[in-house]
C-alpha cells in the first residue's frame, strides 16, 4: 500500500510511505503527519483531503498539533448537527467515553478526555460550484469540514483552497500512468522499494 502527501502549491511529494497491503490508510496517515511535522518543522500547514480520510480523531489530532485542515466529508458525519447549517457555520461536537475509546492514537484519546468537545466549521456547496461537471455527471451537495477561521478564510476562499485537492489527483495520475509506477522490474522487496522511491523522485 502506498500513501503520499503532495505539496499542491509546488506539485511535489513531500513524503511517501510504502507498506504492506495489510496496513490500513488511517494509521499510515498518522505516521505521515508526524513525518510532515519533522520535515517542515514549524512551518504552517493546511491539510487537504477527500472523504476517505476525515474522522473525529484526525480532526482532534490537527487541533492538538495546531494544524489547519480542509476535508470533504460524508453526509452521514455529524448528521444531527449539520441540520442547523445552511451554507457556512460552526458546529460543536461533544465526546463521550465510548466515542473516545474508538480513537486509534493514545495521545488523541488523552487530549479528547481532557477537552471533551471540539468545534468544527462546516461548508455546504454544490459540486458544480467547485468545478465544471461532465455531461453524464449529476450535481450533488458536497460537505467540507475545516477549522479555518471565517474571518481569515471567507467561504469563497475555502472553496478555492479545497479545489487544489485535484492537484493530488493529477500527481497520482502522473505516477500511475505516465511514470508507470506500478510497473516494476525487480522481484526482491528491497529492490522494488528502491524502484518505487526513485519514481517519486522522477515525478518531483
Amino acid at each position: 500500500r502506498i500513501s503520499g502527501f503532495l505539496d499542491v502549491c509546488n506539485g511535489i511529494y513531500i513524503d511517501v510511505l510504502i507498506k504492506s497491503y495489510k496496513d490500513s490508510e488511517i494509521p499510515m496517515a498518522y505516521e505521515q503527519m508526524n513525518n510532515i511535522h519533522d520535515i517542515l518543522e514549524k512551518q504552517k500547514v493546511i491539510y487537504i483531503g477527500d472523504r476517505n480520510y476525515p474522522s473525529t480523531d484526525i480532526f482532534i489530532y490537527y487541533n492538538m498539533k495546531g494544524d489547519k485542515f480542509c476535508y470533504r466529508g460524508k453526509p452521514n458525519f455529524y448528521k444531527k448537527q449539520l441540520e442547523n447549517i445552511e451554507r457556512d457555520g460552526w458546529i460543536e461536537i461533544d465526546l463521550d467515553d465510548r466515542w473516545i475509546d474508538r480513537f486509534k492514537i493514545e495521545e488523541v484519546k488523552d487530549y479528547a478526555r481532557e477537552h471533551r468537545n471540539f468545534r468544527l466549521r462546516v461548508i455546504k456547496v454544490m459540486k458544480s460550484e467547485l468545478r465544471q461537471l461532465k455531461v453524464s455527471e449529476k450535481d450533488e451537495e458536497i460537505i467540507i469540514f475545516t477549522n479555518l477561521d471565517e474571518n481569515e478564510w471567507p467561504t469563497k476562499e475555502v472553496l478555492q483552497l479545497y479545489g487544489n485537492r485535484w492537484s493530488a489527483e493529477t500527481g497520482y495520475d502522473i505516477l500511475k500512468n505516465k511514470i508507470e509506477m506500478e510497473r516494476v522490474t525487480s522481484e526482491k522487496a528491497e529492490l522494488i522499494l528502491q524502484e518505487l522511491h526513485s519514481q517519486v523522485i522522477v515525478h518531483n
